[in-house]
């Protein structure tokens, strides 16, 4: 029948096969060698979430540990939407670790925001960013913006900065929330009209 054979060795990678017994036949296997076991990259980005390719292969994104071949020299390349590609290159002993850290560099657009009332809030990415009349200098990729004010029905939107290209953002007038009535006035109104 079909018997699975390992062969493990201290220092060295496994070795691993299927094998077809027939009874009363001496089955030979070999000879074999192990190979030496791979190494571990440690890829780790500034920001998290960077695309990483090893050797040209997609591998996943950062914060990411994979299995390489040792003893080669390896190009890393991490790449995020909004920020300029980076490459290293590494190489990894038999059974060790080698971590990649790169930081990564934005790719800024300017972004003009003008709203009225001048004291309503700005929000990008639900980070309270200040005063909603400002101008914002942000990675090149898309963001919320929210302008709010308590009263005022908030003003939400998407952009995307680009290098050279201002961006406007403008609300000429925050439209006031409408009144909301209290539920005891309400609970009165109905129980009265029964």
């Amino acid at each position: 029948g079909s018997h699975r054979v390992e062969l493990h060795l201290a220092g060295f990678k496994p070795w691993v096969s299927d094998v077809q017994a027939v009874a009363n036949e001496p089955l030979g296997i070999g000879p074999v060698r192990l190979g030496v076991p791979d190494g571990r990259l440690v890829v780790r980005s500034n920001p998290a979430g960077a695309s990483v390719t090893v050797g040209g292969a997609y591998r996943g994104r950062t914060p990411l540990e994979v299995d390489v071949s040792p003893d080669l020299e390896h190009l890393v390349a991490v790449a995020r939407d909004g920020y300029e590609s980076a490459t290293r290159s590494a190489r990894v002993a038999p059974g060790g670790r080698v971590t990649v850290e790169v930081s990564l560099e934005a790719i800024l657009g300017e972004v003009i925001v003008r709203a009225n009332p001048a004291d309503a809030r700005l929000l990008v990415d639900g980070t309270d960013r200040g005063t909603a009349s400002q101008t914002l200098r942000l990675p090149s990729t898309a963001h919320a913006i929210e302008i709010r004010k308590p009263g005022y029905v908030p003003h939400r939107t998407t952009v995307t900065p680009r290098p050279g290209l201002a961006q406007n953002v403008e609300v000429p007038v925050l439209p006031r929330a409408p009144a909301v009535q209290s539920t005891a006035a309400t609970g009165a109104r109905a129980t009265g009209g029964q």
